[in-house]
């Protein structure tokens, strides 16, 4: 049997259940098994094995004849094993594992990492750290990590990629990479994310000739990026004879590409004319840029649309452009 166990404070007279798919419950409140009140308002209660794996979720009724008062907001819950659980009302937790990184970040909170680290040898340290997430915004939170200011160019990852095991997701991350994160699509064609000044020497040796920047200032924010970013490296690009040109869409946003994507593709256009090597980018590298890369090879290279996202996505693996938003363009 396994032991659940949740904090919650009710009011007199009334009561907390578990209900789930296990057999004996089936979903239904009056099959609902009672957890035992606890000094500290820690209720607790024993499940059998043979419900293994169940989903359930916590509802608070009246002890008298099993009135609902209210349900546990939030994803259903999912007990794996009969370890013993803890569990946080409205909250899923996350524990988290990785190597060598001082600072960790989840878009919209910072988050440090704990004391709790254990010397692995006199060079790398294991930091760990957990959380308490609201489980029905779940799916709404992303992270990346950040280190010396500078953060990783992968794309966002996502809590609910990794399993849940008796209410918890562990999470162990190794792949972070913190160098400038770019593809060459073509011979005069790079794609990417973004930069720092400081980065431009590896765009020089790669004989870029011009920038065309996607970003927005809602993009500087995201990535604590100072206000004069764009001004910054336009003028660091100036010291490296590398032509700037900024050309800012919404990420995520359909409608703003729709409106300004077509400006971008000429943009590019002129700067393929004009025999440049193009380094394009958005935040991540991922949709904004690559979309503009598509248009130009559909528009000026007479790919098909399908040819062109083939193309782009077998060398730049983690690119997601919209094809319903290309089509649109296209047949504008």
């Amino acid at each position: 049997m396994s032991s659940i166990s949740i904090q919650r404070h009710v009011n007199y007279g009334e009561v907390i259940l578990i209900v789930g798919d296990c057999h004996l419950v089936q979903w239904n409140v009056q099959n609902g098994i009672q957890m035992e009140w606890n000094p500290g308002d820690v209720w607790r209660a024993r499940v059998e094995c043979c419900c293994l794996p169940m989903n359930y979720r916590y509802v608070i009724v009246k002890q008298s004849n099993r009135q609902i008062v209210e349900w546990e907001d939030g994803i259903s819950r999912v007990l794996n094993s009969q370890n013993d659980v803890e569990d946080a009302w409205n909250h899923i937790k996350i524990r988290m594992k990785v190597n060598s990184f001082h600072d960790s970040k989840i878009k919209g909170k910072n988050l440090k990492l704990d004391s709790t680290n254990s010397l692995l040898n006199e060079n790398e340290f294991e930091y760990r750290m957990e959380l308490e997430i609201p489980s029905k915004s779940i799916h709404s939170y992303a992270y990346k990590y950040q280190q010396n200011h500078i953060w990783e160019r992968n794309a966002v990852r996502l809590f609910t990629q990794h399993p849940i095991l008796n209410n918890v997701i562990e999470i162990t991350d190794s792949d972070v990479d913190f160098a400038l994160s770019y593809n060459q699509l073509l011979e005069n064609i790079y794609v990417g994310s973004f930069l720092y000044t400081d980065e431009l020497h590896v765009l020089q040796n790669l004989g870029v000739e011009a920038i065309v920047n996607l970003q927005t200032t809602e993009d500087l924010i995201n990535k604590d990026l100072q206000e004069d970013y764009f001004d910054h490296i336009r003028k660091s690009c100036e010291s490296y004879q590398i032509t700037y040109l900024h050309c800012p869409i919404q990420d995520c946003n359909k409608r703003s590409f729709l409106k300004k994507g077509m400006q971008a593709h000429q943009i590019l256009k002129k700067l393929m004319q004009e025999g440049k090597c193009v380094y394009v980018h958005c935040t991540d590298g991922i949709q904004r840029s690559i979309q503009t890369v598509i248009l130009y090879l559909v528009l000026d290279l007479n790919y098909s649309l399908e040819d062109a996202i083939a193309l782009v996505k077998a060398i730049r693996k983690r690119s997601k452009p919209i094809r319903e938003v290309l089509q649109q363009l296209l047949e504008q």
